[in-house]
């Protein structure tokens, strides 16, 4: 009796459609949420005799941070489904129970995230010819509460469990070996933050998220990399906050 034909070449191309499909689908959604509702506020304006304004770049922002956040969670409850027919939820939620070991390296990942990170911008920022702007002013609760949704509680969960989750499981599946599997995480990981967040970041997040692919691909678990990311991420609260202050209309 012949062997059964392997999960890759069973199941290459609809695993490789419906995974890049759940990755993008966070870049297609958002720009549609924010688009609908944009148009949704003009209408609501002209039905009302007032002339319609179109938002400004700090109502953009906030747009953007809650349209983000609802498609990264939409990307979520697709993965699970997806990867629960397949019967692999376990290697695309690869979240284990933590050991005295991931605890360490937790704690090593997010010491190391902390230093190098702005040397690394800063030395990105020069290379591509941008000077780093300043902050001074402290923004108001609800704006951060905002920066805390999207950027503490969704962004840390979502990008571990779609670029180190089903990305990985994706890759695997199709027999690339880990190096490569490292090195297209990497690059993805930091494509997806070029359009907003420019180059020199982009260039910081693919160290930042090399290391994360590394310690994932090591470990065979998400909790170490979704604990260093959420530190991490804990750190931009008051920048990130007051950025977006700073394009609201005074």
């Amino acid at each position: 009796m012949p062997a059964p034909p392997s999960f890759a070449r069973r199941s290459r191309w609809p695993v490789t459609l419906v995974s890049l499909g759940l990755l993008v689908l966070p870049l297609v959604l958002t720009p549609l949420c924010v688009a609908l509702a944009i148009l949704a506020t003009l209408c609501w304006q002209g039905v009302h005799g007032a002339r319609p304004v179109a938002p400004d770049a700090g109502t953009l922002t906030l747009m953007a941070l809650g349209g983000y956040a609802v498609a990264v969670w939409i990307s979520i409850g697709l993965a699970w489904r997806w990867s629960a027919r397949l019967g692999h939820p376990g290697e695309v939620f690869a979240f284990r129970r933590p050991t005295v070991l991931d605890v360490t390296i937790v704690l090593v990942g997010f010491l190391a995230a902390w230093y190098a990170a702005p040397v690394i911008h800063h030395w990105a920022q020069s290379l591509v010819g941008v000077r780093p702007g300043r902050g001074s002013f402290a923004p108001p609760a609800w704006t951060t509460a905002l920066v805390v949704i999207s950027t503490i509680v969704t962004a840390p969960l979502g990008e571990e469990v779609l670029f180190r989750g089903l990305l990985v499981f994706w890759l695997r599946r199709l027999g690339w070996p880990s190096i490569v599997i490292w090195l297209v995480g990497s690059l993805v990981f930091a494509a997806i933050h070029l359009p907003t967040a420019g180059p020199a970041w982009s260039i910081t997040i693919f160290c930042f998220g090399g290391m994360l692919l590394a310690i994932r691909l090591w470990r065979g678990s998400l909790t170490p990399c979704w604990l260093i990311h959420l530190l991490f991420n804990l750190r931009t609260i008051p920048a990130n906050a007051v950025l977006l202050v700073g394009l609201l209309p005074g």
